[in-house]
């Protein structure tokens, strides 16, 4: 009876060990997979590391030119702006008011709509004096800063100061001179409030006569260029 026990026995350790050897076996082999895994994860890990670092390098680069670029164009602007001051200030004589090029006193009222008025007003009497009055008296209104005849309100989106058509007293001339007077005067506060609103005086500002608008750099200086052909060589005027 001892020795079947022997055997029994001896299968159990042997079956065992079989279990044990396959358990390892799978052991091992999930192991090789985490190890595989484990590879692959780093890798991607350096990869996308990799990647990022290059992107940075990227971004810095496009930084650096686009600071670059912020500098020239603030350069370049300053330069043309010096340019065009050098302009106005050289060619206030050269240009006339009547060239489709010239020069326009930016918050300075035209004495033209306040004549047109005065003479259908004063018909017997002196139109032209009380012309030059009703504009005088308008632009030290325009030059006094007590008086604020703006409001803010959105234009294209962005919160702009305009004139204010309801203030009392541009009612008042619209009522007593007309709508001609009136436009005149809202044009020339909407000037100063734009070129000058610190002090309310005129500036002087190269002028597109025709377009009736700022003049563009490039076509100043095409209008002189053209100007100095004619007066160098009179064909160029046909």
């Amino acid at each position: 009876m001892k020795h079947p026990d022997r055997h029994a026995l001896k299968r159990r350790q042997v079956s065992q060990t079989n279990k044990n050897i396959q358990k390892s076996y799978i052991l091992a082999v999930e192991a090789l997979h985490l190890k595989r895994k484990l590879y692959e994860v780093e890798r991607n890990q350096h990869l996308l590391s990799k990647q990022l670092e290059e992107k940075t390098s990227d971004m810095q680069h496009m930084e650096y030119l686009n600071q670059i670029l912020v500098v020239r164009d603030s350069m370049n602007n300053c330069e043309l702006q010096e340019a065009r001051i050098e302009l106005k200030n050289g060619l206030q004589d050269v240009l006339i008011h009547h060239s489709v090029i010239g020069i326009k006193r930016m918050g300075e009222l035209n004495l033209e709509p306040f004549r047109d008025v005065c003479m259908q007003k004063f018909l017997s009497e002196d139109w032209d004096t009380k012309s030059a009055e009703l504009c005088s008296l308008w632009q030290d209104n325009i030059k006094n800063q007590q008086w604020f005849p703006f409001k803010r309100m959105r234009v294209n989106g962005n919160l702009d100061e305009v004139v204010d058509d309801n203030d009392d007293k541009l009612k008042q001339l619209k009522d007593a001179w007309g709508e001609q007077v009136y436009k005149a005067v809202c044009g020339v506060l909407s000037e100063i409030n734009e070129y000058n609103p610190s002090t309310r005086c005129a500036v002087p500002e190269i002028w597109n006569f025709k377009d009736d608008r700022r003049a563009r750099l490039k076509e100043v200086i095409e209008y002189l260029l053209k100007k100095l052909k004619v007066a160098t060589n009179p064909r160029f005027a046909l």
